[in-house]
């Protein structure tokens, strides 16, 4: 599959507009070659993050996006959507020109069916385009293979980065909505008590 994040480096946050594919594409251009089905594909994988970006946009103001350094993003009930993480995450360095370091854990019990064993807890730097290398910024991905609130458990124990708490919760495609907050899980419990 095809690989394109543009690589401008902007001095002010970019927002995300909310009315969908089109109006964020008119703020980002993208390369015109691109077809169709490859625009289809780049905006499905594009969505968890410009999701994310949406939902900060609820929460602060262009100020504090503006000041932000580093991200911390819990992904929980990740699976096989969510894993295959490429590059689309680094959008968020694009869209957040302060941003320094970027952490996305993947959490869930499905994520023990993606990745080995000995990658469970484990920080991986991944790979930045030049621009951002330039600046020295970082994403770094990280895997939980058990539900959230047995990962908040254990990351008391883990690393620094993963013992932060998270600046967003994320749970993409969790059918939640079908289920009675009363009747709410315990993981859905521990995002909220997350001290994010």
């Amino acid at each position: 599959m095809p690989t394109y994040l543009p690589e401008t480096q902007r001095l002010q946050p970019t927002l995300v507009p909310e009315d969908g594919w089109s109006s964020y594409s008119a703020t980002r251009p993208l390369v015109p070659q691109l077809n169709a089905t490859t625009l289809a594909i780049i905006s499905k994988r594009l969505s968890q993050a410009l999701t994310v970006m949406l939902a900060l946009q609820k929460f602060y103001t262009i100020e504090d996006l503006g000041r932000m350094t580093d991200i911390n993003v819990h992904v929980i009930g990740a699976g096989l959507y969510e894993v295959p993480a490429d590059a689309v995450w680094e959008e968020l360095f694009h869209l957040l020109p302060s941003l320094r370091k970027l952490h996305v854990a993947f959490i869930g019990p499905e994520v023990g069916d993606i990745i080995k064993e000995e990658d469970n807890m484990t920080e991986f730097d991944m790979a930045v385009c030049p621009g951002c290398k330039r600046f020295e910024k970082r994403r770094i991905y990280s895997y939980g293979m058990f539900p959230y609130h047995v990962y908040l458990d254990k990351v008391k124990q883990a690393t620094p980065l993963q013992a932060a708490p998270p600046t967003i919760v994320a749970a993409f495609n969790s059918g939640i909505q079908a289920t009675p907050l009363q009747a709410a899980p315990p993981t859905i419990v521990a995002a909220f008590k997350s001290g994010m």
